[in-house]
């Protein structure tokens, strides 16, 4: 079987899909590059709250029983947040 490799897309590729109820949906197009995954440390997971401070993404985010900040992957949370950044300067 040949495999071809397809050209990286750009960072910012993605769909946004709005529900009939309101809430949207993100789909971030498939990424094999490693920096996409990976955080750093830890497999990338960092508390919400270590990321985002004054709570602007995902408040709603929380550990069941405690209410503490959710652990979410730092380099998805990094690629939606500059997505993010982009649709509020257009």
């Amino acid at each position: 079987t040949n495999f071809s490799l397809l050209p990286k897309p750009k960072r910012d590729d993605f769909r946004c899909t709005k529900l009939k109820s309101g809430h949207h949906v993100f789909e971030f197009l498939a990424s094999w590059s490693v920096s996409d995954w990976y955080g750093d440390y830890n497999f990338g997971a960092s508390r919400i709250g270590d990321l985002d401070s004054n709570g602007d993404y995902f408040p709603s985010l929380k550990v069941l029983g405690t209410g503490d900040f959710a652990t979410v992957n730092r380099a998805f949370f990094g690629r939606f947040k500059q997505i993010s950044a982009d649709l509020r300067r257009e």
